[in-house]
């Protein structure tokens, strides 16, 4: 049952399609870089690009590793792999968005005359 559902996963198609992301992540990246090297200074932001690049990378490796049958599996798995990731990734944002917001207020507060 399985074969005849999931037996023909287009693996070329998805391998381009992964190949063109981290072209197009590598690009944006460098024109970032090339627009503020302040971006570098933010050690956060750059991991960040690591890890969305080398979970691109990640899922391609384990589409083209695989038999095309089984690469609809891995193909899965690597999509839970990057939600899990991708919910770390918002958590940290959030939690530092919310500290941010807390330390302004904090400032703008103690600027109005009374």
């Amino acid at each position: 049952m399985y074969l005849a559902v999931y037996g023909h996963f287009p693996k070329g198609a998805a391998g381009a399609t992964l190949g063109t992301v981290v072209l197009l992540k590598l690009t944006g990246v460098f024109f970032l870089v090339l627009a503020s090297e302040q971006v570098l200074k933010s050690k956060l932001l750059v991991f960040l690009f690591v890890c969305s690049i080398g979970l691109t990378v990640l899922l391609s490796f384990l589409q083209a590793s695989r038999p095309g049958f089984l690469a609809s599996i891995t193909d899965a798995i690597g999509a839970i792999i990057a939600f899990v990731v991708a919910i770390i990734w918002a958590i940290i944002y959030l939690i530092g968005g919310i500290i941010s917001v807390v330390r302004t207020s904090g400032r703008s507060a103690a600027a109005i005359p009374q």
